[in-house]
């Protein structure tokens, strides 16, 4: 019996009761499916126990510091979420033995992450299939912000105009220990600049009965800020270059 075990990050998007739904069915019928037969031979082995015994499903939905477990999306009230959700798991346990583990999880303003094991002879097949399933649904949810998360273009954001900038000394011949000395506030700059992308454009976020977040508001606007400070200082650095380089 081969055994498998995923940890992906998942897609950046927006969680909506109408996604957890498909979620929950997704789990909750089509999963069961890929193992039909093994929960059919495990009912009869058992006897008494039915194939829907041998499933066991929750969803956990944390508002605030509190967690609650939950059968159901329906058993959560209202047509949205509340503005306190913090972070939502649908989790699936399916047969005794346990032949597959799977934790979908979203976490506001971090990321999503599916946790899955399989215990099966075909067990790599059927986990990339669940993989490959689960993704096409988010898909529809997707939100095409995920560069701002990825590491390499952090680092370009970071290094972009450090480089230029002693390419352009190098070029202009200019003094480069003042140049040197000056790169530091840039980079520190451009760190800024990609926290202020992180949160102006989290990863995951919540579909809420709050349409105005002021918190989002403050981020745009630091956002802002940063750029604004970021090129006013790359011109007085450029100009200062330019001048020593005429000396």
């Amino acid at each position: 019996m081969d055994q498998i075990s995923l940890q992906k990050r998942l897609p950046p998007c927006q969680v909506s009761r109408k996604m957890i739904s498909q979620l929950e069915n997704f789990l909750n019928v089509q999963v069961p499916k890929l193992f039909q037969k093994e929960l059919a031979s495990m009912s009869g082995i058992f006897q008494g126990q039915n194939a829907s015994s041998l499933r066991k499903y929750a969803l956990y939905v944390q508002q605030g510091s509190q967690t609650e477990e939950l059968k159901k999306l329906e058993d959560l009230k209202g047509s949205v979420f509340s503005n306190k959700v913090r972070h939502i798991s649908l989790r699936l346990r399916l047969g005794i033995p346990e032949i597959i583990n799977i934790s979908i999880s979203f976490t506001r303003d971090q990321f999503g992450e599916l946790d899955l094991t399989v215990t099966d002879p075909k067990a790599k097949a059927k986990a990339q299939k669940i993989y490959d399933a689960l993704r096409q649904i988010l898909s529809a949810y997707a939100k095409k912000r995920a560069v701002v998360h990825n590491r390499a273009f952090q680092i370009l954001v970071t290094l972009l105009v450090p480089v230029g900038l002693i390419g352009l000394g190098v070029w202009w011949q200019s003094d480069l220990f003042f140049l040197f000395l000056s790169l530091g506030w840039l980079v520190l700059l451009s760190v800024f600049l990609n926290y202020s992308l992180a949160q102006t454009f989290p990863y995951i976020t919540f579909q809420t009965d709050k349409r105005f977040h002021l918190r989002s508001l403050l981020y745009g606007l630091s956002l802002l800020l940063v750029i604004a400070v970021t090129a006013g200082y790359v011109y007085l650095l450029v100009m200062r270059m330019h001048e020593l380089a005429t000396l």
